[in-house]
C-alpha cells in the first residue's frame, strides 16, 4: 500500500524537478571564453554595446572585402543564468564559411535586478549598436540576423517580430538606430509566455512555469491565474506581434512532441515541439516562411533534408545565408537610423486568443 508521506513525495516531485532544473540553468553560467576561429577575419572579445557589465558581446568578423552580413546570438539560461561563450559550435562555424559575421551578446539577468522587457530591449541595443559600428566592423547593417537558445530565442523572436525600437527622439545616438530584422531563428525557444494558453496547446501543469516567470517579470507578476498576468503575457509572447511584414524564421526543437501528462517535469514543458508548431500555424496563412524541425527528423533524413545528416545549428546558418541571399526583405533595407521615425505597424494577435 502507498503511504501517505509517498504520495507527498510524488505529487511534489514535478516542483522539485522544475526547481533542479533552474539550479542546472544557474550553473551552466560557466563564463568561458567564447571560442576563436582560424575563419575570421578578426575576433573582438568583450565589445561593451551598454554600460552593464552583463552588456558586452563577442564578435567574429567574416574573412570579407565586402560589408558582411551579421548573425547575433542570445544565449539560454531562463533569465538567470547562461553566457555568450555558449554559441552553439556549429552555428559560428558555418555562418564564418560562408562569409557571415557573428556575434554572440550577453544581456542582464534576474540577478542583475533585470525583468521583462529589459532582457528584450538589452537584445535590441546590441542590434542597434552593431549598426552603429557597421563601417568600423564591415557589416552590412541592412542584413543582420538575430538567433538564441531557449530564452535567448524567445528575445530573437520578440525582436523579429516587434515594433522598432528605434527612438529618433533620444539622445543616445545607439537608441536612433532599428532593431528590425533580416531574419530570426530559435533552438528551443518559447514563442507564448503565456503559461495557461501553452497548457492548454502542449499539457503539463501551468504552475510550474510560475518558478520562471516570477523572476521574469518580476514584482508586476501576481501569479499564473492572476487577472493582471493576462496583459504581462500578451506583452512580452512573441507571437502577439507578428504580423505579414515580418522575416522568415527558422526553428529547431529536440523536446518532446506530444501532449504533456500534467506531472511532466518543466523541462519537458519548456522545450517542448508546440511551441514552434504555434507559431508556424501562425506564419504560415501569412505566407511568412517558417521552417520548423526537430531533432529526430533530422537525425533521419527524408525529402526536407535529402537523407544528409547536417546538425540544426549548421542548418540555421545556411537558412540565414539564403535569406540574405534572397534580398527580400523589405524594412531592414532602410534601417531607420538617426532621426528616421521606425515604421508604423498593425498590432499581432493576442497568444492565449483565437488558436490557429
Amino acid at each position: 500500500m502507498m503511504t501517505m508521506r509517498r504520495v507527498l513525495l510524488l505529487a511534489a516531485a514535478p516542483a522539485f524537478l522544475a526547481l533542479a532544473y533552474l539550479v542546472s540553468a544557474i550553473a551552466e553560467d560557466a563564463r568561458f571564453p567564447s571560442p576563436q576561429s582560424a575563419k575570421a577575419k578578426q575576433f573582438h572579445r568583450n565589445v561593451s554595446y551598454g554600460s552593464h557589465a552583463r552588456q558586452r558581446l563577442d564578435l567574429w568578423i567574416a574573412n570579407s572585402d565586402k560589408p558582411s552580413p551579421l548573425v547575433l546570438f542570445f544565449h539560454g539560461g531562463d533569465f538567470r543564468g547562461g553566457d555568450k561563450s555558449q554559441i552553439p559550435p556549429g552555428l559560428l562555424d558555418e555562418a564564418l564559411s560562408g562569409g557571415l559575421s557573428v556575434a554572440s551578446a550577453n544581456y542582464r539577468l534576474v540577478g542583475d535586478g533585470a525583468a521583462f522587457p529589459d532582457f528584450m530591449k538589452d537584445g535590441g541595443r546590441a542590434i542597434q549598436f552593431l549598426r552603429t559600428k557597421a563601417k568600423d566592423f564591415n557589416l552590412d547593417p541592412t542584413r543582420i540576423a538575430a538567433a538564441g537558445d531557449s530564452g535567448g530565442g524567445g528575445i530573437a523572436l520578440w525582436l523579429a517580430f516587434h515594433d522598432d525600437l528605434a527612438d529618433p527622439k533620444s539622445e543616445d545616438p545607439v537608441l536612433k538606430e532599428s532593431t528590425r530584422l533580416s531574419c530570426a531563428g530559435g533552438f528551443r525557444a518559447q514563442t507564448t509566455y503565456d503559461p495557461l494558453f501553452a497548457s492548454e496547446r502542449i499539457g503539463a501543469n501551468p504552475e510550474l512555469a510560475g518558478l520562471i516567470l516570477s523572476g521574469f517579470f518580476g514584482p508586476k507578476w501576481k501569479g499564473v491565474r492572476a487577472p493582471e498576468s493576462k496583459p504581462l503575457y500578451a506583452e512580452a509572447s512573441p507571437v502577439t506581434y507578428l504580423t505579414a511584414d515580418d522575416p522568415p524564421v527558422f526553428l529547431a526543437y529536440d523536446g518532446p512532441r506530444d501532449k504533456l501528462p500534467r506531472n511532466a517535469p518543466l523541462p519537458d514543458a519548456v522545450h517542448h515541439y508546440g511551441f514552434g508548431t504555434i507559431l508556424k500555424e501562425r506564419m504560415d496563412p501569412l505566407k511568412i516562411e517558417c521552417v520548423l524541425v526537430h531533432l529526430q527528423d533530422i537525425s533521419r533524413g527524408g525529402p526536407l533534408f535529402k537523407d544528409v545528416f547536417i546538425p540544426a545549428d549548421r542548418r540555421m546558418a545556411q537558412f540565414f545565408k539564403r535569406q540574405f541571399e534572397r534580398k527580400t526583405e523589405k524594412t531592414p533595407e532602410k534601417p531607420a537610423g538617426p532621426g528616421t521615425a521606425p515604421a508604423e505597424r498593425e498590432s499581432g494577435p493576442d497568444p492565449a486568443g483565437e488558436k490557429p
